[in-house]
């Protein structure tokens, strides 16, 4: 492939020409030429491709991609076909050190260029798709994380290794994982460099229930880095749950009531109701249930009915949505009869059988359970009544009516009930509370507690009490006191000046004017917190070169400070951290503490095992660790040495002409390679040109060489030299430019 640099100045006037300059490169004389006179900068490499980053008028960087590079890309493709045309009808010499046949068209010399361009400064470059950019991409990206919630996606990445500048910022993208990138339903959001450049976005208006794939790369003027991706999936939370489950058992029922979840209740919300014998599982067919479901006014509350009195039921309630369900709250009650119950189905009442018309039928009203609980004596106007006074009225009028009166009369009269008012209810005490939790700290007790379904009223408040575990809650050593009801009763309280080391009992009651709730208790044991071990470091990378790892990560949260640094320890792959085999280092706090450290002196082909810990005086965090395996690298084949140094060049006067003076210095990184020099030296224009080669071993004992050629009085000569080895030659290092007195 031939390296091509285009470059298209637009003209100061409509009548001016444009200038179009292409340069090829065609052997080693041509490609001297254009690297002296344009100034250029880095030659790229890449395979058989040699590209050329160019400068245009000493304005470097000009390369876009414009509306013109179409048509100049048809100008070089035509250029090209005839130039092969003409390589096949004549013999191929003078290659280039790739093997390659090229050749050179200059259009218009860069002096003219430039010239031109000094009436304008609306001169714009294009670069063909054959230049090589020798400014690259940043780099990716690394350890990306999601989290999902409702129609959201929290996505969080490390850093770029790319040092943030102007233009730089991540790219992250979203798409469902049945679409791909093209869709146009795919999202993209940009997170330019700024004072503060986030690696977190939160993605929403997601569908819950629906796999995305999210994807970051990092992003500068040069390009996009390479893609990091995952899949998450949001998903709609269940309800929170309800509380304070409440069981009054009865007759043959069990009246159920609870707290209300948090959740606020909408369209799809409900409780759910389930209950069983508690002999059976939930699993068993057995199991009832009741869903109430959202309306105008929610129930908290149900009375399950047609149950076996003197059986212990399991009753357990939930929260549910269109997402799930919340946790279950579970009790248990045993249903048992209290007097004479008469059934439910009862549906007639005697009053005042005296004031009978006796027309056909008793004087009856609507019943709808009036014995219920009661004894016969109960009731007015039929205390003196008999079973068998209510037969006779039963067979004189209505018996449709009389006979379930005269059957539960039977009932009563078999029961022997007695006549005694019904008491009377007693005011109760208040609910208990609920949910105790202790956060034992330095001589102190943390207590707090989820409120009483009492209402909290005058004489309402919460009595908190605590001793030894060791002794008895009448001993002395028992402590309370009481958070009585105002304008804000607090359901948490700490209690002071305990001993660090023992274990208390805490037990936290409600109270009112009626009595104390039951007792709800923990344990805790008071202690002065031990000062914490940092938070461990992140994202540990292993390089593996000869002998050696080189070990990098990302810092710890915690603040560097005095006693702070990291541990870095290593061993064979194959022993234990306990063996004489592992090795340590600790990178002590200073002005800048490094993330990074060098592991030498190590056996190449054996895998190593490496971690990183943060530690202060407290302790040492969590450790971070991976494995690499040091090797020796492979040389790259025909891998060309490195340039000469120092090229200066320098023209004085000698008799009736002139001797230019060259000099230079051997590379550092490969002088064992190189086994000579090549220069190249030529005035103004491409005529009369002066090169020469110089063996590795003509230089002094410094690798310092000089060689003088014959030059032409008054001339300005471009001087590049480069080093050469058995198989391959560097790029030319160019001298500033040496002027000949006249």
């Amino acid at each position: 492939m031939i390296g091509v640099s285009v470059f298209l100045r637009k003209p100061a006037t409509a009548n001016a020409r444009q200038a179009l300059l292409v340069f090829e490169t065609k052997g080693e004389q041509d490609m001297a030429h254009v690297e002296a006179n344009l100034e250029m900068g880095e030659v790229i490499t890449d395979g058989a491709v040699r590209g050329y980053r160019l400068s245009f008028c000493n304005e470097p960087g000009k390369q876009i991609a414009g509306d013109g590079a179409e048509k100049l890309s048809e100008k070089l493709a035509e250029r090209e076909r005839d130039s092969k045309n003409r390589r096949q009808t004549r013999p191929r010499t003078n290659p280039n050190p790739r093997g390659e046949y090229v050749r050179r068209a200059v259009e218009v010399w860069i002096d003219e260029l430039c010239r031109l361009a000094e009436d304008s400064d609306s001169a714009r470059g294009y670069s063909s798709d054959s230049v090589i950019d020798s400014v690259s991409a940043p780099a990716p990206v690394s350890g990306l994380l999601t989290s999902a919630g409702d129609g959201y996606i929290v996505v969080s990445w490390s850093a770029s290794a790319t040092t943030p500048a102007a233009g730089f910022g991540y790219r992250v993208q979203w798409k469902l994982t049945t679409q791909t990138w093209g869709d146009a339903a795919a999202g993209s959001e940009d997170l330019d460099h700024g004072s503060d450049l986030a690696t977190s976005h939160t993605i929403t208006g997601l569908a819950n229930g629906s796999a995305y794939d999210v994807r970051v790369a990092a992003v500068n003027a040069n390009g996009l880095s390479t893609w990091v991706t995952v899949t998450a999936t949001p998903t709609a939370p269940a309800p929170d749950p309800a509380s304070g489950l409440s069981l009054a058992a009865g007759d043959g029922e069990i009246a159920v009531s609870w707290t209300a979840s948090a959740t606020m209740p909408e369209a799809g919300f409900g409780y759910r109701v389930q209950w069983k014998l508690a002999s059976q599982t939930w699993d068993q067919a057995s199991a009832q249930t009741e869903d109430l479901e959202h309306g105008s006014g929610l129930a908290t509350s149900y009375t399950i009915t047609g149950l076996v009195n003197g059986s212990a039921y399991d009753v357990r309630v939930a929260a549910f949505n269109e997402h799930g369900y919340s946790g279950w709250i579970t009790g248990q009650a045993t249903p048992a009869a209290s007097g004479y119950r008469a059934p439910a189905s009862l549906v007639a009442t005697v009053r005042g059988y005296a004031a009978e018309t006796h027309q056909g039928q008793a004087h009856v009203d609507r019943w709808n359970g009036a014995l219920e609980g009661m004894c016969v004596e109960d009731f007015p106007g039929v205390s003196a009544m008999t079973s068998a006074q209510a037969q006779g009225h039963a067979d004189a009028y209505s018996s449709s009516r009389w006979d379930p009166v005269v059957a539960e009369l039977k009932k009563a009269e078999a029961a022997k009930c007695t006549i005694a008012p019904k008491p009377k209810p007693k005011a109760s005490a208040p609910d208990p509370a609920s949910a105790l939790s202790l956060a034992a700290g330095d001589k102190q007790i943390a207590v707090s507690w989820s409120a009483s379904a009492t209402a909290a009223a005058a004489g309402f408040g919460y009595r908190v009490q605590w001793k030894p575990a060791a002794d008895a809650w009448g001993d002395a050593s028992a402590k309370s006191t009481d958070l009585a009801h105002g304008s804000n009763l607090a359901t948490a309280h700490t209690i002071t000046a305990l001993s660090n080391g023992t274990a208390y009992d805490v037990r936290v009651a409600a109270y009112n004017a009626n009595g104390v709730s039951t007792w709800i208790d923990a344990t805790a044991t008071p202690a002065k917190p031990k000062a914490a071990a940092p938070d461990p470091a992140s994202a540990l990378s292993l390089a593996a070169g000869d002998k050696q790892i080189a070990v990098s990560w990302s810092a710890s949260a915690t603040a560097a400070a005095a006693g702070f640094g990291y541990r870095v320890q290593w061993k064979p792959a194959a022993d234990a951290w306990g063996d004489a085999t592992a090795k340590s280092t600790d990178l002590a706090h200073g002005s800048n503490l490094a993330t990074a450290h060098t592991i030498g002196a190590l056996s190449n082909g054996t895998a190593y095992d490496v971690r990183v810990a943060a530690y202060n005086a407290n302790g040492v965090s969590t450790w971070i660790d991976a494995t690499a395996t040091p090797a020796k690298p492979k040389p790259k084949p025909n891998a060309a040495p490195a340039k000469p140094v120092k090229v200066a060049a320098d023209c004085e006067t000698s008799g009736t002409g002139a001797v230019l003076t060259i000099t230079w210095s051997a590379p550092a990184s490969s002088p064992a390679e190189i086994t000579g020099y090549g220069w190249v030296a030529f005035p103004n224009t491409a005529l009369n040109s002066k090169r020469g080669t110089v063996k590795a071993s003509e230089g002094d004992q410094n690798g310092n060489y000089t060689v003088t050629s014959p030059a032409d009085p008054g001339k300005r000569y471009s001087v590049a030299v480069y080093s050469a080895s058995a198989k391959n030659r560097s790029n030319y290092t160019l001298s500033v430019r040496a002027q000949c007195p006249s």
